[in-house]
């Protein structure tokens, strides 16, 4: 499984109390109400648990937004490592 396969899969598994709702790598996952702020917290710590990887300033919590720009961010932070 990819990264981006991943992180939706523990989205959909986790985080949604609605799934029937349809979204996709562009849906802005707050804009749309898909998660709310306790849900975006819960997904930064299993993504810097999962993946090792430490999100920490405005910039990274800016690539919050879709699933696209949060795979990029964590691969991002993956290959600086």
């Amino acid at each position: 499984m990819n990264l981006t396969n991943e992180i939706k899969t523990y989205i959909e598994e986790n985080l949604l109390t609605d799934n029937t709702v349809l979204w996709d790598m562009s849906t802005d996952i707050i804009a749309s109400g898909l998660l709310d702020s306790l849900s975006i917290v819960k997904l930064m710590v299993f993504i810097e648990d999962h993946y090792n990887i430490s999100i920490d300033d405005a910039e990274d919590l800016e690539q919050f937004k879709t699933l696209g720009t949060i795979a990029a961010l964590v691969e991002n932070k993956l290959n600086k490592s």
